[in-house]
């Protein structure tokens, strides 16, 4: 008899561990292999993965922790326009967004006076784009970037003022800017 209720008692364990393992591993991933279509909320706890494309139409939400990226090896985002801001402000649509370095060639500007350096290296960039410069350690110290603008594709206005520092030397001298790099956001 009891070797009969031993071997009870462990099919009994095996079958409630099996039984465990089973809905734990049926729980924690499902796949859905057809198309879903709602017409009103669509919620998602936890984690989501979306396969080669997510199209999304309309007004969306993204809530939380939101990461969205596509199957490729590159890791590349697309996205026709995104827009950002919080409920109940003017919404701001991003529709483009790039970065970069463009070099400008040399420009001789007055003492306390502005003089235009033009990129014209700007890859991507598009006429009418938000552009954000930032000067690298190639500008003098004399020069201070004031404003950029562009009104062409691949081209960056910067305009740069000679504050002609009473260093000595460079007081009050026109000075030579000598070719520039900048770095570059450029939002659409």
């Amino acid at each position: 008899m009891n070797l009969n209720l031993r071997t009870v008692f462990k099919s009994i364990s095996l079958s409630a561990l099996t039984l465990l393992l089973s809905v734990t591993v049926l729980y924690a991933t499902s796949t859905i292999g057809a198309a879903i279509t709602t017409s009103s909320t669509l919620n998602a706890d936890g984690a989501v993965t979306f396969g080669d494309t997510l199209a999304v139409t309309g007004v969306s939400t993204l809530t939380g922790n939101t990461i969205l990226s596509t199957a490729s090896s590159t890791g590349l985002v697309k996205v026709d326009s995104l827009r950002v801001a919080k409920t109940g402000t003017t919404n701001v649509t991003i529709a483009g967004l790039n970065f970069g370095y463009c070099t400008a060639p040399a420009v001789t500007v007055n003492a306390s006076s502005t003089g235009m350096l033009s990129c014209a290296s700007a890859t991507g960039v598009v006429s009418g784009d938000r552009v954000f410069v930032q000067a690298t350690s190639s500008l003098p110290k004399n020069f201070v970037v004031q404003h950029a603008s562009t009104t062409a594709d691949g081209v960056i206005q910067i305009d740069v003022y000679n504050e002609a520092w009473a260093d000595g030397a460079h007081q009050g001298a026109s000075l030579t800017t000598g070719i520039n790099s900048f770095n570059f956001w450029a939002v659409r």
